[in-house]
């Protein structure tokens, strides 16, 4: 087992592992970009779980910087393969950010939707507080 920066060749497993937690699933070409986009951002970050040469998770963290605030590290994404899932690998991989986190002098932060219970159990379980709950509003166009 292994944690390590995602690379180009890990676009189509992340993809998939995405749309295993019902993201809007995406054309190859806009997969490709906007991986290729966070894999040269100097602010964002994606790791990859990898066993037995097999992705099998992966962690998005960014450094969220704030005019009015100190910067943090924000998990912008988590995702285990289904058929490995309750086996630690969600719990490595949020470890392995706090730390790249900590060394980084960075506080680490999720945003979790109210609806997903079990997925605030799980960060709890880590050591995570909840600190505030907040109205997201958009404009889509």
């Amino acid at each position: 087992m292994r944690i390590r920066k995602a690379e180009e060749s890990d676009f189509k497993i992340i993809d998939r592992l995405s749309n295993e937690l019902g993201y809007k699933k995406q054309t190859k070409d806009m997969v490709d970009t906007r991986l290729k986009s966070i894999l040269k951002s100097p602010v964002d970050n994606l790791f990859v779980y990898e066993d037995l040469d097999k992705v099998k998770g992966w962690i998005h963290v960014f450094i969220a910087n704030r005019v009015a605030s100190e910067s943090f590290v924000e998990i912008g994404g988590l995702v285990v393969d289904s058929t490995a899932r309750r086996e630690g690998i969600g719990k490595s991989l949020v470890e392995f950010a706090t730390q790249w986190a900590r060394n980084n002098n960075y506080e680490i932060r999720v945003r979790c939707n109210t609806q997903r219970e079990e997925t605030h159990v799980f960060y709890e379980a880590l050591s995570f507080v909840n600190k505030k709950t907040q109205t997201v509003f958009q404009i889509d166009f």
